[in-house]
């Protein structure tokens, strides 16, 4: 019985009742999800976003594909680093 009390004070979140472990019951109230629509988004915000993502994408993915290309293919990759830079640059054309 010390051992149930000790768990009962350190995981609160469980019920004891006749030395058995139950977990609490939840109901569908508890946590209501809402289902909002996506906020709408301008094309210069967008254009901002992707400018952002793409220095994102620079700085932690070009140099791992340069080194690809210095040293030799040594995983899968999709794109070739300029590819990738060609595809960024016509999103960036399509939303200015």
């Amino acid at each position: 019985m010390d051992i149930l009390i000790v768990r009962y004070i350190v995981n609160k979140d469980f019920e004891v009742s006749d030395e058995k472990w139950t977990s609490p019951r939840r109901t569908m109230t508890d946590k209501p999800k809402t289902h909002e629509a996506p906020p709408e988004v301008t094309t210069t915000e967008a254009a901002t976003l992707l400018e952002t993502s793409y220095w994102r994408f620079r700085r932690q993915y070009a140099p791992r594909l340069e080194s690809r290309r210095l040293y030799g293919n040594s995983g899968p990759c999709l794109f070739k680093r300029n590819q990738v830079l060609e595809l960024l640059n016509e999103l960036k054309r399509d939303l200015v």
